[in-house]
């Protein structure tokens, strides 16, 4: 990387990004064009580059591109090695990153200067729903808690805070789809 274009990207990023400007015009782009503002999001598995019979490991190639490899196994609970990241944890970790940037997002539009942010997520499931042992027992996760440590510059009293997750939990795209059902379609080719 040259000199140049290592000083233009930290300064790029030191300055103060403004969501305000940068969201503006999308909005009102959508408002006039509303099917531009449709967003389709990819992930595809495929063993080519685990063994294809094996049944605890593939492989999640994650976003239109399927340039981003993430290797994944089953639950140690669920009889895996508890090796990888869980298709479990990748949702959770879906709810959190998305959950970390639409605070971000938010806190921006809201003249907020954040110091720190974490969010963790923690998914709850009974295994005994997916292996059959109940069938009483719910297949799938029975909740999900968020724990979000923030930190501002300025001072967040409870009116702010509750005034900025209100916000957050409206507009974040995964606690909304995992809030609600949503439509599924499973198609064979």
């Amino acid at each position: 990387m040259n000199t140049q274009l290592a000083v233009e990207n930290t300064e790029t990023r030191d300055k103060a990004i403004s969501m305000r400007d940068r969201q503006g015009p999308l909005i009102n782009r959508y408002k006039q064009n509303p099917e531009a503002a449709q967003i389709i999001d990819y992930a595809k598995t495929t063993s080519n580059a685990i063994k294809a019979n094996d049944p605890l490991h593939a492989q999640v190639l994650i976003d239109r591109s399927h340039k981003v490899p993430v290797t994944i196994g089953v639950h140690h609970l669920l009889g895996g090695d508890g090796d990888k990241a869980t298709p479990g944890d990748l949702l959770c970790g879906a709810l959190a990153s998305c959950f970390d940037s639409t605070t971000r997002i938010i806190a921006n539009h809201m003249g907020l200067t954040l110091e720190s942010l974490s969010v963790e997520v923690k998914g709850f499931v009974d295994a005994r729903g997916t292996l059959l042992v109940d069938p009483a027992v719910c297949v799938g996760f029975r909740r999900f808690d968020v724990h979000i440590a923030i930190k501002a510059k300025q001072r967040l009293n409870e009116e702010v805070t509750s005034k900025l997750i209100k916000a957050v939990e409206h507009s974040c795209v995964v606690y909304q789809t995992l809030n609600h059902s949503v439509e599924i379609n499973t198609v064979i080719t």
